[in-house]
């Protein structure tokens, strides 16, 4: 617990300190190897962080949140077809679970296979409608596809989702754009 409220609280040093702790008690903690995962992923050390997922996983192998760590260590490894498919085993394991069909997202859009990316954005937004960056993502492909409208209204949810966030001015932008666009046609 106390190694979860360190991990929270972005005390990641100190967190891990705890975590090793936790483990040296009890090395059978899949969770505590899960979240050592998570950590070394944010501070970009994604070998370790694999290493930890996989002593996770040799723990519990059916924790989705394990599999959505390690596609987004192999992402950054550039192993893209590797990182889909660990995303593709988070989502059969929790359907639920909005960051793994958000991951899966960018992936097939990274392959310009967009309505699978549709799809995986889709599924994020409806078990996590915080996500404004699928929001945004969705606009963008209905902008590629000539679609304003629904471009315009993927960049107000994204918006209204996260009005603040780092693509949040592409997005007013945009939508500046499309509206003119769409009232100039009319």
């Amino acid at each position: 617990n106390k190694a979860v409220q360190l991990h929270l609280s972005g005390k990641l040093s100190e967190a891990i300190t705890a975590y090793k702790e936790a483990l040296e008690t009890n090395n059978t903690l899949a969770e505590a190897h899960s979240n050592l995962g998570l950590i070394y992923n944010q501070q970009h050390n994604y070998a370790q962080a694999l290493s930890e997922f996989r002593k996770a996983l040799a723990i519990n192998p059916k924790d989705a949140i394990t599999y959505n760590g390690i596609g987004a260590a192999l992402r950054a490894e550039h192993d893209l077809p590797g990182a889909i498919k660990n995303w593709q085993t988070a989502v059969t394991l929790d359907a639920k679970l909005a960051t793994a069909h958000y991951n899966l997202g960018t992936a097939y859009e990274i392959q310009k296979d967009y309505d699978k990316s549709m799809a995986s954005y889709r599924l994020a937004v409806k078990n996590d409608y915080r996500l404004g960056e699928a929001y945004y993502r969705m606009g963008l492909i209905m902008e590629r596809k000539n679609r304003s409208e629904e471009a315009a209204e993927q960049f107000k949810e994204a918006l209204k989702v996260s009005g603040d966030s780092e693509y949040s001015e592409d997005a007013r932008q945009r939508l500046v754009f499309l509206q003119g666009k769409r009232s100039k046609t009319q």
